[in-house]
């Protein structure tokens, strides 16, 4: 009977675990909706501009060409096109820096 006593409370361990973990893994209900944390800095006609947490999949009509850095914790994909759309120039990861980058618009994805 001990084995049995074991064999249930370690199953009763692993469910809870699994649910403590599902549980976790939705507290962010919807991230397409949710600002990305940090700032986006790039270069707009020899100066440099901030672009402060932006929203993720929304797209940003901010023309650049020099220096771009990724300081969200979102990837930036910098697009040829004014509207998103287009070819993607760049996608930036988190922490990421250009030198030499030209883009008409940019959006944040997770």
């Amino acid at each position: 009977m001990k084995h049995i006593g074991g064999a249930l409370a370690a199953a009763g361990a692993v469910l809870a675990l699994a649910l403590g973990g599902a549980t976790t893994a939705h507290a962010d209900p919807d991230p397409g909706t949710l600002e990305a944390k940090g700032t986006f800095i790039y270069t707009h006609h020899g100066d440099h501009r901030r672009l402060e947490d932006p929203k993720n999949n929304r797209c940003y009509r901010i023309e650049g060409k020099g220096f771009a850095e990724n300081k969200t914790n979102r990837v930036a994909e910098l697009f040829r096109g004014d509207d998103c759309n287009g070819k993607v120039v760049n996608a930036m990861a988190p922490g990421e820096r250009e030198r030499d980058v030209e883009f008409r618009s940019v959006r944040f994805i997770k």
